[in-house]
């Protein structure tokens, strides 16, 4: 059975507000990235059909997914342990 995780967007067009499945994560996929356990963070919305991803530890790369291709490509691997901010605001309103 493979790993997922599903990540959900806030609908509110139309006046109503409904929660919309933006799409799952094949673990089995982005493992060689982040191992096989643990939740993958969505930082940002690129481009409207592409999310940027970064795992739960701050060694882990920062990875793209494309939601219309259901791809993973590598933007950032980072050669030490550093500091992250992440920036939710575009992810998320009401």
């Amino acid at each position: 059975m493979p790993y997922t995780q599903e990540i959900w967007s806030l609908d509110s067009s139309g006046g109503s507000k409904t929660w919309k499945k933006m799409c799952s994560i094949d673990f089995t996929k982005t493992c060689h990235w982040f191992g096989e356990s643990g939740t993958l963070l969505p930082i940002a919305i690129l481009e409207k059909n592409k999310l940027l991803l970064h795992g739960q530890r701050r060694s882990h790369p920062l990875v793209i997914h494309d939601l219309h291709a259901k791809s993973y490509d590598l933007l950032f691997n980072p050669t030490k342990i550093i500091g992250a901010v992440s920036y939710f605001e575009s992810l998320f309103s009401v």
